[in-house]
């Protein structure tokens, strides 16, 4: 409805100053989401921050070499065979 009053600038404009349309921002009175979602997002997202940060310190445990191996492959580098007698 290329005609309609609510399609001209002057339209939208007193629509927003009206506060009772949906979209007008959450400063003028209108929230765009419910609490209980925002709420659910939150905890969703914590558990799954959570979940991942355990993940990523059991995967770095398994990688990581201990100190005993460690020093291990320090003085295996720089050992050299000797020459076997011919």
């Amino acid at each position: 409805m290329a005609g309609s009053p609510t399609h001209s600038p002057a339209g939208i404009v007193s629509a927003l100053k009206a506060g009772t349309t949906a979209g007008s921002g959450a400063f003028s009175g209108v929230l765009s989401t419910p609490y209980g979602f925002v709420a659910l997002n939150m905890a969703v997202t914590m558990l799954v921050g959570i979940v991942f940060g355990m993940a990523s310190a059991r995967i770095a445990a398994l990688i990581t070499p201990s100190p005993e191996a460690a020093a291990v492959d320090e003085h295996a580098e720089g050992t050299r065979p000797s020459p076997r007698p011919a």
